[in-house]
């Protein structure tokens, strides 16, 4: 609109530091990246509009600071006592005579620049320049405008793209319970066909009945404290198979506080729930076994975990035992044998022996060892699992035995 050749506008004071074109009409890239590279480095055009002006500069600045060459190839050698010589080589080659440089202010502000360029001799009049310098702080404050934008879209971007890849289920329903939004790994858990079958559905469809209920008591705890969880709960997918979940839940707030929306973070956490069930199961199996079983770690000599069971043939509670070397509870005429027992098991992973073993008011009993290792997911042992049987009512049947036939 102002008749001349080339226009561009270079913003350099944004968000993330970087200068970079907002406009450019027939205006060469190079020229206008020179500005900016130049800027606190040398003296330049952009200097210049900043106001870091000296006396050399006077001839060419407006009283706002703007930047007016009339003619570049008159003026070079007077140009070139403060401008770059890329900068005039660059402005001839491509033919520009005419130039000016308006900076772009906000407030107290320099936030960008405006340049003007021309093929002919003094084609930029100083009506244009007046007249570009007195709109200038209404541009600035709708480039402001135009760069805030740009950063809350990146913003938006960056958590939409944070959501999206969330190894947990994450679900946003209005007040009424309707879904408004979820990301990818919500369609997968709860299985929906595609995103749009689940907009609008209520979101309670995916839970139990039973849980539904639970949450709805826990509806003021949630207003009182903004947070709810994690709580587990019993989550129906759309195919109607069921799985174990543990979700937390909070209010998304508007400027005024007033709740607009609910977000869910759900989880699947049936694998956890199953390995707790059969870490139960086996738990009632150790402390209900007729056997002794005791744990230790391999490389050491002290007990970690004995059952009930284990205990009592001993004569101590299962707290007395924790901590207690092994040899400890070795009949005296067996302790030499006890290390190499170990050693054994170690190296075969499983050794069943007979022994001796002394109870705490010192008597003795025989008994049968089994003792295994345990590895990890890894395949290291990293502890040894000892199965006690008191062989005493065996051992005094063997010898009824023995003692009728030798009497037949």
């Amino acid at each position: 609109s102002t008749g001349v050749g080339g226009v561009g506008v270079r913003v350099f004071d944004t968000p993330n530091g970087e200068a970079r074109v907002v406009v450019s009409s027939r205006f060469p890239g190079e020229l206008a990246f020179e500005h900016c590279d130049d800027v606190g480095s040398r003296g330049s055009f952009c200097a210049a509009a900043l106001g870091l002006a000296s006396e050399k500069w006077d001839k060419w600045l407006t009283n706002d600071g703007a930047f007016h060459v009339k003619s570049i190839s008159d003026e070079s050698p007077e140009l070139a006592t403060v401008v770059s010589e890329k900068l005039q080589t660059c402005c001839l080659e491509c033919g520009y005579e005419s130039l000016a440089i308006i900076p772009i202010r906000l407030q107290e502000r320099v936030i960008g620049l405006v340049h003007i360029v021309d093929s002919r001799r003094d084609a930029i009049h100083r009506g244009i320049i007046d007249a570009m310098e007195r709109a200038m702080p209404v541009f600035g404050i709708a480039i402001e405008r135009i760069l805030k934008t740009k950063e809350l879209e990146r913003r938006e971007d960056f958590y939409r793209r944070l959501v999206e890849t969330s190894p947990d289920a994450i679900v946003v329903a209005d007040m009424e319970g309707r879904i408004e939004q979820l990301n990818e790994r919500a369609i997968e858990l709860y299985r929906f066909e595609s995103r749009e079958s689940a907009l609008g559905l209520d979101a309670r469809e995916l839970v139990s009945e039973a849980d539904v209920q639970k949450i709805a008591g826990m509806w003021q705890f949630l207003i009182d404290n903004d947070r709810l969880g994690p709580i587990e709960y019993t989550g129906l997918r759309r195919d109607g198979t069921r799985f174990w979940g543990e979700s937390t839940s909070s209010f998304i707030r508007d400027l005024e506080g007033n709740a607009q929306a609910l977000v869910s973070v759900s989880r699947d956490i049936t694998a956890r729930k199953e390995a707790e069930e059969e870490l139960r199961r086996w738990a009632e199996v150790f402390a209900h076994a007729q056997w002794g079983v005791a744990i230790g770690r391999v490389g050491a000599e002290t007990l970690e975990l004995v059952n009930p069971a284990f205990a009592l043939m001993h004569g101590y509670s299962s707290d007395e035992l924790v901590g207690t070397s092994a040899i400890e509870l070795r009949a005296d005429e067996t302790r030499s044998f006890f290390v190499s027992d170990l050693r054994e098991a170690e190296r075969a992973e499983h050794q069943t022996f007979e022994t001796v073993h002394r109870r705490k008011d010192g008597t003795i009993f025989p008994c049968l060892v089994s003792m295994s290792l345990l590895k990890d997911s890894s395949g290291v042992a990293t502890h040894r699992l000892v199965n006690l049987q008191d062989l005493t009512s065996q051992k005094a049947l063997q010898a009824q035995l023995a003692q009728s036939d030798r009497m037949a």
